[in-house]
């Protein structure tokens, strides 16, 4: 309820990152290229919004192994 009444006032709550499987979403830019044991553990969702951190679109309609490999493609051509 306190979240409603403070959506209605206007305030918000500061923003903190948000932790999936290893991997680190602050809206910043990542650094390192995730290790093959994290990909794998990815949802095909997560896979997805973890490569637009890089820059890069994937396909939900190729299988998991296909986007990783994908990602890893044009994550290499950077």
């Amino acid at each position: 309820m306190f979240k409603f009444l403070a959506k209605l006032f206007g305030t918000s709550e500061p923003k903190e990152p948000v932790i999936k499987a290893g991997v680190v979403q602050t809206g910043k830019e990542p650094k390192k290229f995730p290790a093959d044991s994290v990909l794998k553990g990815l949802t095909k969702k997560e896979l997805e919004e973890s490569a637009r951190n890089y820059g890069i679109e994937l396909d939900r309609r190729k299988t998991k192994v296909n986007m990783i490999s994908d990602f890893k493609k044009e994550y290499s051509k950077k």
